[in-house]
């Protein structure tokens, strides 16, 4: 078979131009569906990034793309549900498909060096994709540090938000600020750590700061705070029986006695009781439902508890049970089990003394004077001290 030029021209003009066409950058959920891999040095399950694993996470990805128009993406969450897995895999996708310089703060400097060795080490070793634009160097080798790994197109940052020249010392498109709650309320002279990190990323329009956390007080909590003026996603999953759909809360497990094996999950709406095994079904029909979706463009807040954390990825229904059972103890242990397994704040045990009753009991007296106790105070200081 043979063509004549312009024949030749018309078939073969659409490949090259295919080929030369600029390819559109993976969203983060796709970008880690096709390149990442988790070592078994920080994964229970080592090898292949699965969405479908963990799919409530896609959302979370989905915000932290560029093509989403909130600045702020906050994720109010309990212990074991892959929030750290989450930021690694935008990492990733930001050094691989859109380079840009990225501070990631964490609590403590001990915190910084332990994520940059094991969570992203072995995202950076294990991924070739990434290995190739920052590959592994001795400590001493400039641009590839602990806390500094320098790619085409961008330098990731790791610092502490207890120095504060690695909050405040770089501008940067992209801030991942990881447990919120546990990092100090403020530096000496600085202030708050957590708006000084943000405000790294002011200048840049397409900025995206990711915040993570789980909460502690709700006096206190950062990330708690910041969620109530998000859009407030919850994740929506059906009923295996009537299909309604609802988010998983800790009042609907139910157990009787210490039969902890036997926690079931009661649907809202027709009381069906839902065996744990038949999650998997409900997370891969669920869907995140903004409260105030009026927020989008602002502030994508989303909320996930441990009762939704994938079978072999986490406690159990039946651990959890057990675990409230042992929480009854004490209001530290069921701080804890609020915080980490149930993503919700507590209201503080400390008593807190209003200004104004201190300030009620303000008494004059005169300067350059040494006030002296009342007669009938001190008789009733000796008397208890003597018994």
């Amino acid at each position: 078979m043979t063509l004549d030029v312009e024949s030749a021209y018309d078939v073969g003009f659409p490949v090259f131009a295919n080929l030369w066409t600029p390819r559109a950058p993976l969203g983060t959920a796709d970008w880690a569906q096709r390149y990442r891999r988790l070592s078994s040095k920080s994964s229970a399950e080592p090898g292949k990034w699965r969405n479908d694993r963990v799919p409530y996470l896609r959302g979370i990805m989905d915000a932290l793309d560029e093509s989403h128009p909130a600045p702020l993406v906050v994720f109010k969450k309990s212990s074991q549900v892959g929030g750290s897995e989450c930021a690694v895999n935008w990492i990733g996708r930001v050094i691989h498909q859109a380079p840009g310089s990225i501070l990631a703060l964490f609590p403590s400097d001990k915190d910084a060096r332990k994520w940059s060795k094991t969570r992203l080490g072995s995202a950076l070793a294990e991924t070739p994709e990434l290995r190739a634009l920052v590959p592994p160097g001795r400590r001493s080798d400039a641009g590839n540090t602990l806390q500094e790994k320098h790619y085409p197109g961008g330098v990731l940052f790791t610092g502490s938000a207890n120095i504060p020249t690695d909050v405040a010392s770089v501008s940067v498109p992209y801030v991942l600020l990881d447990e919120v709650d546990r990092m100090p309320l403020s530096l000496e002279g600085e202030g708050d750590p957590v708006e000084l990190a943000k405000r790294r990323a002011s200048t840049f329009p397409l900025r995206k700061i990711f915040e993570i956390s789980s909460p502690t007080e709700e006096e206190t909590s950062r990330i708690h705070a910041d969620y109530e003026q998000s859009t407030q996603d919850r994740y929506y999953v059906p009923c295996p029986d009537c299909r309604h759909m609802q988010a998983l809360v800790w009042a609907n497990l139910k157990w009787t006695g210490t039969d902890y094996a036997g926690a079931r999950y009661a649907c809202e709406e027709c009381g069906t009781l839902i065996e744990e095994h038949q999650k998997t079904e409900m997370l891969a029909a669920g869907e995140w439902r903004p409260t105030f979706p009026e927020r989008e463009a602002i502030c994508k807040g989303f909320h996930i508890n441990a009762l939704y954390s994938p079978i072999g990825l986490g406690d159990t229904w039946a651990d959890h049970a057990a675990a409230w059972d042992r929480a009854q103890t004490s209001s530290a242990s069921l701080q804890v089990f609020y915080n980490t397994r149930l993503g919700e704040v507590v209201k503080s045990q400390r008593i807190r003394l209003a200004w104004e009753t201190v300030y009620g009991r303000r008494e004059n007296y005169r300067l350059r004077t040494i006030t002296r106790r009342d007669p009938r105070v001190e008789r009733q200081t000796r008397k208890r001290d003597s018994r």
